[in-house]
């Protein structure tokens, strides 16, 4: 009788052990796949974390540092830039200019689109008709030193809006509208700053590489303009002749950002 319980005892013993074992993976099995879910959402928030962050100081350079530029720091009013433009008459036409044609470029910030200011366009197109010395004024406007200028109720900022290098525009104009003959045709452009490249580090960071892709949009556009317009007249001989001042990003920032903007 003795022999048996013994027999019980111990076919309980092993199965509370078996059951506890059981017990005891399953919690572990559990406790690795928590783990696993914890590391995969701590993954998640690193994620978030670099990517707010980018945004964040992407925003700040491009967005929020400009916009405090422009309404708190040294942008005047256009009025300062018209009282500068006093040398022009008031009712000086486009027609009047000596040249063959001239050709200006301003922003319609209502319209949102470009305003090609030229002999042609004065008398052919609406919102062109206006004195010589307006379409300056709109053309100069940047909004890196100006408010936007109204006129007729229209507001313009500058040119660099519609083209950083408005030759190619002009070219055109001259080939389509004035049916010039392309041969006759020599470009000299004359700017105002021309960003240097810099050299990326082959370490560089991931925030680096962001911000360095974020400053492209503006020179590509530039540099494509300028490197089709040159194709152009290579195929007849010709080159485009162009003159800027060369500046790192350093010392565009020094110009643009800062109150240190040079007269």
């Amino acid at each position: 009788m003795g022999n048996i319980i013994n027999v019980v005892d111990n076919k309980e013993s092993k199965n509370d052990e078996d059951d506890i074992y059981e017990q005891l993976t399953r919690f572990a099995n559990e406790l690795e796949e928590f783990q696993t879910e914890q590391n995969r959402r701590m993954g998640y928030k690193w994620y978030a974390l670099i990517l707010v962050a980018v945004t964040i100081w992407i925003l700040s350079q491009f967005v929020i540092l400009p916009a405090i530029s422009f309404l708190f720091l040294s942008n005047r009013s256009s009025s300062v830039l018209e009282k500068q433009l006093s040398f022009i008459p008031d009712d000086l036409s486009i027609q009047d200019i000596a040249v063959n044609d001239a050709y200006i470029t301003a922003w319609d910030i209502n319209g949102r689109s470009p305003r090609f200011f030229t002999k042609w366009s004065q008398e052919k197109l609406p919102k062109h008709n206006m004195p010589f010395k307006k379409m300056i004024l709109a053309s100069a406007a940047t909004p890196l030193y100006f408010t936007p200028t109204e006129i007729d109720d229209d507001f313009y900022i500058s040119g660099e809006n519609v083209a950083l290098s408005p030759a190619m525009f002009a070219y055109y104009y001259a080939v389509e509208k004035k049916k010039i003959d392309q041969k006759d045709i020599k470009v000299v452009s004359i700017g105002a700053v021309n960003e240097l490249a810099e050299k990326i580090d082959i370490n560089a960071s991931l925030l680096e590489w962001a911000y360095r892709l974020s400053t492209l949009n503006a020179p590509v556009k530039k540099h494509t303009q300028d490197y089709m317009l040159e194709h152009l007249l290579l195929k007849n001989d010709q080159r485009l002749y162009k003159f800027e001042l060369d500046r790192t990003k350093q010392q565009e920032d020094v110009l643009y950002i800062t109150n240190n903007r040079l007269p």
